[in-house]
């Protein structure tokens, strides 16, 4: 697209805006013609906004798994906390649970041990 061509659509751009005393310093100072039916740059800008919004809304969708992904290993990290404070209170338990038999003397029924 050569200088010419894109001073044509800035024109016409700004027409369509309705900057029309610009519009015509600039016809009168570059000798350009004025068409009505170009919407060139309208529908880029169009389209630069549509990717903008698009982009605005990734982020903000990545953003929030984000803050999902973080809600989710800390709730993993109380899970944990509470799987290893009841493992190790069952520890516990055995512990004490085999301490008593062996303190009394009874019997392992797993002692296959022939006397």
């Amino acid at each position: 697209m050569d200088l010419r061509t894109l001073d044509e659509h800035v024109l016409n751009y700004l027409n369509r805006r309705g900057y029309s005393q610009t519009v015509e310093l600039l016809k009168l100072e570059a000798g350009l013609v004025v068409n009505a039916d170009d919407n060139f740059l309208s529908e880029w800008f169009q389209v630069l906004n549509e990717c903008k919004q698009s982009e605005d809304f990734s982020n903000h969708s990545t953003q929030a798994k984000t803050n999902q992904l973080q809600d989710s290993y800390q709730l993993l990290a109380i899970e944990q906390r509470k799987l290893h404070k009841t493992q190790s209170i069952e520890q516990d338990k055995l512990k004490t649970i085999a301490s008593r038999s062996s303190s009394t003397n009874i019997p392992n029924p797993h002692n296959f041990s022939s006397e």
